[in-house]
C-alpha cells in the first residue's frame, strides 16, 4: 500500500469523523434548544378559568393579560417556570435544607444550617395563618408552575442534565422562598457573631474604635464566656451566601419639585449578582389591577413596582429583628437548659438529610424558648465538653473529643466552662416565630389605591425591616419602615446576651404607629440609602448598624441642586459614581510622604482625580487597592479569625484611626517603626506592587474596569469545568462600595479582590404623570437558559443606563393560554 493511499484513507476517516462530530454536536444543540419555552401559538392548560394572553417584548419581558385574578396568578407561575424553574427549585431546596440531594457532601453545611433554622416549619405556620384570598392566590400561582412542568414537551432545562428534575410546586414553597429572602436581608445575628468573634480579641475601648459609635457599655461578665463558645466553627459552617451586608438606594420627589407636577420615585436594590438574576420583570393585567415591576421567581407578588394608582421601592433599614442568646445547659441534666423559674427541656427533632452519592445524615436539632440552637450546626448536641454526632447508621450518638473551635485552638474538654455544664447559642428571629403574615402585606401592597390602603397591610410585614418610599397618581408621597422590631427588657442585641436570666428577653414589639413613617414632607422628598433614619430622640431602639451616609448625602445633594426633577435627571442621579468616601479619605492618605518615584506618580494621579469611580480611570483602582492594604495592615493580625468577617471598607474607622500617635498604627508598624505615616506609605507600596503584577508596570494603562468587572456568576455552570468559562457573564463596571451607582467587592478574595460582586442589579424610575412610561434596568437577563437569547442580553444596557419600559413595548411573541 502506497503512502499516498494511506494518507488518503486517513484524510477520509478524519473527514468522516468531523462530519459525525458536527452532526452529534449539532443534534445535541438542537435538542437542547427544545428546552426553550413556547412563546408563540396556543396552549390548553387545566386549571385556567378563562383565556389568558402572554405577550413578550424583544428582551423577553412578559405582559400577562388575564380576565380574573386567579388566572393572572396562574399565568405568572407558568411564565416564571418557563424561564426560571431551576432557580425556583434551587431556592426552595435551599430554604428547606435539601441541597445535598443535588450536590452531595459539599452541600451538607448549608443543609444542616437551614434544617436547624426550620424555615420550612415556619413557612407552614405562616400558610396556616393567611386569609383565604391570599391562600387562593398562592395556590393559583402554584398550579401555574405545575402546569408548565406537566405540559413542557421538549428537553428539560439544561441544568437538569446534572441533577434530578423538580418536584411538584406547593404554595408553601413560595413562602419558603420569602423566608430565605428575609434571612438573607436581615443581617443582625451575623453581625452579632462578627462582633463576638472580634470582642474575644480586643478590649472594649478598641471595639469603640472598630465600630463607631459602639454602644456605650463594656463586655463585663460575658467576655469570658464569649471566649469559650465555638464561634469560629459556627462562622466557618455558616453559608457564605449570608456573609455579606447588602445595600440599596431609593428616593421619592413630590410633584412640586418635578417638571410634570407629579411625583417621581427611584429604587435600586443592591444584592449579590448572579445568573439567573434574583429579579424577573413582568406586567400583570386583570380587571382588578394593572401591576408592573420586579417579581422574585417562586413568589406571585410584584415586590417593587407599581399598580394603576401607586408605586413603591425598598431599601434595607437594618432594624435588629434577631438576637443571639447564650443559654446555660442545666448542670444536673444535659437535656435541659436554665431559664427564669427553673430549667426546661430542650425541644428536639430529628432531621434526615438525603445525600447524593452517600448515606443519609440524621441530625438532632435542639431549640430553646428563644429559638433554634445554632451553635450545634456542624456538631449536633454540644454537651459535656465533647462533640456529639448522631450516627444515622447505628441510630446512636457518638463523641469525637476534637477541638470545637479551630480559631481559638481550645480542646473540646475546655470549650465549656464550669466543669462541663456548658453553654450554647440560640437564635431568636421574628420571621421564625408564629404570627408572621408577610405574604398578606405584599398582597395588600399590590392592590393599594392610596396611602391609607397601602399603609394598612404593612401591619402584617414582619421581616426584614425595610425603608419603603411611596407615591401615587394623586400626588401623595410617603415613607414607612415596617417590621416587627423587638423591644428588649435590657441591652441592645449588639452582642450575644445571657438567656438564662430573662433580663435580655423581648417584652414586645415597637407599636406599628410608632414605627418610622411620614407623608408629604415639607422638603418635598424622602431619601434612604441604608443610612440612619431616626434622630437620637427616637424613643425605641432600631439598630446600631447604620450604613455611612455617603450615598444618602450625595443623592440629597444632587436632588437639592436641581429645582425641578425629570425622569431623565433622576436616572442620571442613579448613574452617579462620585465617591464622597474618597473625597473624605484622600487628604488623610496623601498627607503621608511617598516612598519612591512610583508612589509619587500614584499620589499625583490621585490628587488630580475628581473622586469619580469611572471604569476607564486609573485613580479608583489605586485608591481602592491602597485602602484595602491599609485595612490588612491595621487589622489582620489584631483581629485574628474575626478579620475575615470584618474585612470590607471602613472609611469612618480609617479616618478616626489614621492620626498621629494612633495605637493601632504603632501596633501594626512593628518594633521601632510604628506611626501612621509609615503604615500608609508602606501600604501604598504594597498595593502598587500588587497592581503592577496584575496589570503591568505602566500605571497610565491601568483602569478601574480591568479589575472591577460586574460578575454575574452562574449558580451551577460556574462550578462545571469548561462550561463555567463558556457561559461566564462579566462586564467592566463603574462605581464602588460607597457610590450611588454602587459596585461592591469581596476584599477577602485574594485572586479577584476588586471584582464587582454586588450592586443594583435592578433599577427603576416611576413617573406618576404616566406610569406606562416608567423605566427599568435589570441584569443579566430574563432567562436562566444559556441557550436563550435572553440569558445575558440585558447586561450592556444595564451597565450603560439604556433604560427600557415594560408592558407597552411592541410584542415580539404572543402566547394564548386557554382552559383545557
Amino acid at each position: 500500500m502506497t503512502a499516498r493511499r494511506v494518507v488518503s484513507w486517513v484524510a477520509r476517516g478524519l473527514a468522516a469523523f468531523a462530519v459525525l462530530l458536527v452532526l452529534v454536536v449539532g443534534g445535541l444543540y438542537l435538542w437542547l434548544r427544545t428546552s426553550l419555552p413556547k412563546v408563540d401559538g396556543t396552549l390548553a392548560l387545566p386549571g385556567l378559568v378563562a383565556a389568558v394572553t402572554v405577550d413578550r417584548d424583544k428582551v423577553g419581558v412578559p405582559h400577562i393579560m388575564a380576565q380574573n385574578e386567579h388566572d393572572a396568578a396562574f399565568a405568572l407561575g407558568f411564565v416564571h417556570a418557563q424561564d426560571r424553574i431551576f432557580q425556583m427549585d434551587i431556592l426552595r431546596r435551599y430554604g428547606e435544607g435539601r441541597l445535598a440531594e443535588l450536590g452531595g457532601k459539599a452541600a451538607l453545611p448549608r443543609d444542616e444550617f437551614m434544617r436547624t433554622l426550620g424555615l420550612k416549619e415556619a413557612a407552614e405556620a405562616e400558610w396556616d395563618s393567611l386569609d383565604p384570598p391570599v391562600r387562593a392566590y398562592l395556590q393559583a400561582y402554584a398550579d401555574g408552575v405545575n402546569a408548565y412542568e406537566a405540559h413542557h414537551a421538549g428537553a428539560s432545562m439544561p441544568y437538569y442534565d446534572f441533577v434530578p428534575g423538580p418536584a411538584k410546586w406547593s404554595p408553601v414553597d413560595s413562602i419558603v422562598i420569602s423566608k430565605v429572602m428575609a434571612l438573607y436581608l436581615t443581617q443582625n445575628f451575623r453581625r452579632e457573631l462578627e462582633h463576638a468573634l472580634i470582642a474575644r480579641r480586643v478590649t472594649a475601648e478598641e471595639l469603640h474604635d472598630l465600630y463607631p459609635p459602639y454602644p456605650e457599655r463594656g463586655l463585663v461578665t460575658l467576655s469570658a464566656i464569649l471566649k469559650t463558645l465555638p464561634l469560629t466553627r459556627l462562622a466557618a459552617r455558616m453559608p457564605k451566601d449570608f456573609s455579606r451586608a447588602e445595600a440599596s438606594n431609593d428616593w421619592v420627589v413630590a410633584g412640586g419639585r418635578t417638571t410634570t407636577g407629579k411625583p417621581l420615585l427611584e429604587n435600586d436594590p443592591h444584592l449579590t449578582y448572579m445568573t439567573p438574576a434574583i429579579w424577573y420583570l413582568a406586567r400583570i393585567q386583570s380587571p382588578q389591577h394593572d401591576l408592573a415591576g420586579a417579581t422574585i421567581p417562586g413568589t406571585p407578588f410584584v415586590i417593587v413596582g407599581h399598580n394603576d394608582h401607586s408605586g413603591w421601592g425598598f431599601t434595607e433599614t437594618g432594624g435588629d429583628a434577631e438576637d443571639l442568646f447564650i443559654e446555660k445547659v442545666d448542670p444536673a441534666d444535659p437535656g435541659r437548659y436554665l431559664a427564669p423559674g427553673g430549667s426546661r427541656a430542650f425541644r428536639t427533632r430529628k432531621e434526615t438529610i438525603h445525600v447524593k452519592g452517600g448515606a443519609d445524615v440524621t441530625i438532632t436539632v435542639r431549640s430553646t424558648r428563644h429559638g433554634p440552637v445554632i451553635s450545634d450546626v456542624g456538631t449536633p448536641g454540644l454537651l459535656f465538653g465533647t462533640e456529639s454526632r448522631w450516627d444515622s447508621a447505628t441510630g446512636k450518638g457518638g463523641t469525637s473529643g476534637k477541638g470545637a473551635d479551630a480559631g481559638g485552638g481550645t480542646a473540646a474538654s475546655a470549650v465549656l466552662p464550669d466543669g462541663g455544664k456548658g453553654y450554647v447559642l440560640s437564635l431568636e428571629a421574628t420571621f421564625l416565630q408564629p404570627g408572621d403574615r408577610t405574604a398578606e402585606a405584599f398582597w395588600g401592597m399590590d392592590r393599594a389605591s392610596d396611602w391609607a390602603s397601602f399603609k394598612s397591610p404593612l401591619k402584617d410585614f414582619t421581616a426584614p425591616q425595610m425603608n419603603i418610599v411611596y407615591a401615587d397618581t394623586a400626588g401623595t408621597t410617603g415613607f414607612m419602615a415596617p417590621a416587627k422590631i423587638p423591644i428588649r427588657k435590657k441591652g441592645d442585641g449588639w452582642l450575644p446576651e445571657p438567656g438564662w436570666t430573662g433580663d435580655y428577653d423581648w417584652s414586645g414589639f415597637i407599636p406599628f404607629d410608632a414605627l418610622p413613617q411620614s407623608v408629604d414632607p415639607p422638603q418635598g422628598r424622602f431619601v434612604t440609602a441604608n443610612n440612619k433614619i431616626v434622630p437620637d430622640s427616637y424613643p425605641y431602639f432600631l439598630t446600631h448598624d447604620w450604613a455611612p451616609p455617603f450615598r444618602a448625602d450625595r443623592i440629597a445633594g444632587l436632588l437639592d441642586a436641581m429645582p425641578k426633577q425629570s425622569a431623565r435627571s433622576t436616572g442620571r442621579i442613579a448613574s452617579d459614581t462620585k465617591s464622597l468616601m474618597a473625597q473624605r479619605l484622600l487628604p488623610v492618605l496623601t498627607a503621608a510622604p511617598p516612598d519612591d518615584a512610583r508612589a509619587r506618580k500614584a499620589i499625583g494621579i490621585l490628587k488630580a482625580w475628581d473622586d469619580g469611580m469611572d471604569r476607564k480611570a486609573a485613580a479608583p483602582l489605586i485608591f481602592t487597592a491602597w485602602i484595602r492594604e491599609i485595612e490588612k495592615e491595621l487589622f489582620a493580625k489584631r483581629l485574628g479569625s474575626g478579620f475575615a468577617r470584618y474585612f470590607r471598607p471602613h472609611p469612618t474607622v480609617l479616618q478616626r484611626l489614621l492620626v498621629p500617635g494612633s495605637p493601632w498604627c504603632r501596633a501594626a508598624g512593628g518594633s521601632g517603626q510604628g506611626g501612621c505615616e509609615h503604615l500608609v506609605a508602606h501600604a501604598l507600596s504594597v498595593a502598587l506592587g500588587d497592581l503592577s503584577r496584575r496589570h503591568g508596570e505602566d500605571m497610565s494603562a491601568w483602569h478601574w474596569g480591568q479589575a472591577h468587572q460586574a460578575d454575574f456568576r452562574n449558580i451551577v455552570l460556574s462550578r462545571v469545568p469548561l462550561l463555567g468559562s463558556l457561559f461566564k457573564l462579566q462586564i467592566p463596571a463603574p462605581g464602588g462600595s460607597e457610590t450611588v451607582n454602587a459596585g461592591d467587592m469581596h476584599y477577602g478574595d485574594e485572586k479577584n479582590p476588586f471584582l464587582d460582586v454586588a450592586g443594583p442589579g435592578l433599577r427603576m424610575v416611576l413617573d406618576f404623570s404616566d406610569l406606562s412610561h416608567s423605566r427599568f434596568l435589570m441584569a443579566p437577563g430574563q432567562s436562566e437558559n444559556p441557550f436563550s437569547p435572553h440569558y445575558g442580553d440585558l447586561m450592556k444596557p444595564w451597565r450603560d443606563f439604556s433604560w427600557m419600559e415594560i408592558g407597552d413595548a411592541e410584542s415580539a411573541h404572543s402566547l394564548n393560554l386557554s382552559p383545557e
